[in-house]
């Protein structure tokens, strides 16, 4: 049964257990070779192994065989941290005609269009992209993920004394989540503050975030330039692997 083999896939790889999540996607390709999600997961794990190229043929398969957002997503994703702004922005777009309330979605494309200097696409889809976050916040106020891409997006749209606030109050909530934390880092970058944005780095890398990603984040880019970033970056996510 094909679907047993692509559930126990889904599990190890939010585990982070590649391989064995690429050898039960491999085994789905073999029993039901159009199912594409498959192919979707099967990018995301060439992705966490650097394997660029080859996750953008996955991805692509996964479009051909089913255009839905989520592989859109990934793909400009993919695209975006390549430094490929200009194939990023189609994806995006696409995704976000797909899912037109997914503020992720519309936050992504602002930061396509903000690295590709269309600085006012950017601020409208930053705006929008909030928009959809406070409609979040208006179900769950404590929605702390709704709260840091609020934070995130006011940052990224210039104003960082907002972002920084907003970010503020999605880790009092949830002090645990690393993705708040690369948050954090992020505003921290934007406000001018790369040592205090490592410093929220090296928490985020400590508890799994993706090292490969602070690598290529362009908004990092004055975190990276910091002398000790490498050492210090490469310690918290050994530590991090150690422990998992």
């Amino acid at each position: 049964y094909w679907s047993n083999h692509y559930q126990l896939g889904v599990a190890c790889l939010r585990l982070g257990r590649n391989n064995e999540a690429l050898a039960e996607f491999q085994k789905v390709v073999d029993l039901n070779p159009s199912h594409a999600s498959t192919y979707n997961n099967i990018g995301a794990i060439y992705e966490r192994e650097s394997r660029f190229d080859e996750s953008i043929r996955m991805f692509q398969k996964a479009i051909q065989l089913q255009p839905y957002a989520g592989a859109y997503s990934n793909l400009g994703t993919e695209y975006f941290f390549l430094g490929r702004y200009q194939d990023a922005i189609p994806m995006f777009e696409k995704a976000l005609e797909l899912s037109p309330n997914d503020e992720v979605a519309a936050g992504n494309l602002g930061d396509a269009y903000r690295q590709a200097g269309q600085t006012e696409k950017a601020r409208a889809m930053y705006q929008r992209a909030i928009e959809l976050a406070f409609k979040a916040l208006e179900v769950n106020p404590q929605n702390a993920s709704a709260l840091a891409s609020v934070g995130r997006y006011y940052a990224k749209d210039g104003d960082t004394a907002k972002g920084a606030e907003y970010v503020a109050r999605a880790r009092a909530v949830n002090s645990a989540d690393n993705e708040l934390m690369y948050d954090e880092a992020v505003v921290d970058a934007l406000a001018g503050h790369p040592e205090q944005a490592l410093t929220a780095l090296e928490a985020a890398l400590a508890s799994g975030y993706s090292l490969e990603e602070a690598r290529r984040d362009p908004d990092l880019k004055s975190v990276r330039a910091l002398p000790n970033f490498e050492a210090a970056s490469k310690k918290a996510a050994d530590e991090a692997a150690q422990r998992h």
